[in-house]
């Protein structure tokens, strides 16, 4: 099969290519080659992140000015479990939300000292905050997760679909 150009995405001065194959010409599922796209797409973004995290002054600017929980996200056998860290939120803050196989959690933390002093040279306050977006396997029945938050650590279970 012959290859085509996709598309080109420039991270710093290192190009990453994405090359997909030409959908065959006879095809009786309309969707089949949308799929296709979707999962090169998918490879081509793991692609590109891989190479942001080798980019030196990148990891220190996410280190700077980010805050992106890490992830992990398992098969458990009749189920999927995802922990995520959140040190230091408050379980009313933390947000989860899902659609289209994409669970977004996201909370706020705030540090307020009461000071009263009238005559403070420096009164500072600490606001964060955490958002990250993790893509599901499609049998993940996110309708029906259930969640946990304990020691700065959420854990979300996702059951499987029964195919």
């Amino acid at each position: 099969m012959k290859k085509k150009l996709l598309t080109m995405l420039a991270a710093s001065a290192l190009p990453v290519m994405v090359f997909a194959q030409q959908a065959p010409a006879v095809n009786d599922d309309p969707f089949a080659a949308m799929l296709q796209l979707q999962h090169e797409m998918d490879a081509a973004m793991a692609r590109f992140h891989e190479q942001m995290m080798k980019e030196a002054g990148f990891n220190d600017f996410m280190q700077l000015h980010a805050s992106m929980p890490a992830v992990d996200l398992k098969d458990a056998g009749d189920h999927y479990e995802m922990k995520m860290n959140i040190p230091g939120a408050s379980k009313k803050s933390i947000d989860i939300h899902a659609e289209n196989r994409i669970v977004t959690v996201s909370a706020k933390q705030e540090e307020v000292q009461d000071v009263n002093e009238s005559n403070y040279y420096r009164h500072e306050r600490r606001v964060s905050s955490y958002m990250r977006s993790v893509l599901v396997p499609e049998d993940a029945d996110t309708a029906r997760m259930k969640t946990e938050y304990k020691n700065g650590v959420l854990t979300i279970i996702m059951p499987k679909r029964k195919q």
